[in-house]
């Protein structure tokens, strides 16, 4: 049973070390506290106050380790404190959503490269207004792929909510790179980006192996 207990804490440790990281785009609003996690993970937040064709780098992760994230888009993006009702969201969600990075024409394209090779979680936040009136849906695609895109309307009412206020992906990066385009009737912007390191298959089947005979143990002392 030690060795098993060993092997699980192994495991988890290696799941805890893939490399989370999130992104606030636009500083005019602040920026989100550690304690924040959006609809990701809390951690560290770095904050962006512009994006163009030269690369973007620095980044660290939640926990504040150096990454070799660099990030660059098709269009220069300048930082745009929010309007409309936006600077009524209450925080914590204020500090994420209340301003973003914008575009001057409605097809964005960021590319994301220097991650490490696995599967990601990609949580891409749009959000213009809290009615309707004034948001405009902005579909997000992975790698140009139709196949995954997602739309996401662009509104807040009440909290984070996936097709709202933000799209969720599930990506497979071999070479840990990976491109969004965000299309939109209108300029395109972003308020922020969360990557989250999803464990190995592999890993996630010792883990689950694991617990399950942990659990079983303990049942069975109980007894």
């Amino acid at each position: 049973m030690r060795n098993i207990l060993i092997v699980v804490l192994l495991a988890a440790s290696a799941a805890q070390a893939q490399t989370n990281i999130n992104i606030d785009f636009g500083n005019l609003g602040g920026s989100p506290p550690a304690s924040y996690a959006g609809a990701g993970s809390g951690g560290i937040w770095n904050v962006v106050a512009a994006l163009g064709a030269a690369p973007t780098g620095g980044f660290v992760d939640i926990n504040g380790n150096p990454t070799g994230l660099i990030i660059t888009s098709s269009q220069e993006l300048f930082d745009v404190r929010a309007n409309h009702g936006l600077p009524s969201i209450p925080q914590p969600d204020n500090s994420l959503l209340s301003d973003y990075l914008c575009g001057t024409s409605g097809r964005l394209t960021l590319t994301f490269s220097g991650l490490s090779p696995g599967n990601f979680k990609v949580i891409t936040y749009v959000t213009v207004d809290t009615t309707p009136v004034d948001a405009v849906p902005t579909t997000v695609t992975p790698f140009g792929n139709p196949a995954l895109a997602a739309e996401i309307e662009g509104w807040w009412e009440e909290g984070l909510a996936e097709g709202m206020t933000h799209s969720v992906h599930e990506l497979l990066l071999p070479s840990g790179s990976f491109t969004l385009q965000l299309s939109v009737d209108d300029d395109a912007c972003a308020n922020g980006i969360q990557l989250i390191a999803l464990p190995e298959p592999a890993l996630a089947s010792v883990l689950s192996a694991g617990m399950l005979v942990v659990c079983r143990w303990r049942g069975r002392r109980k007894r």
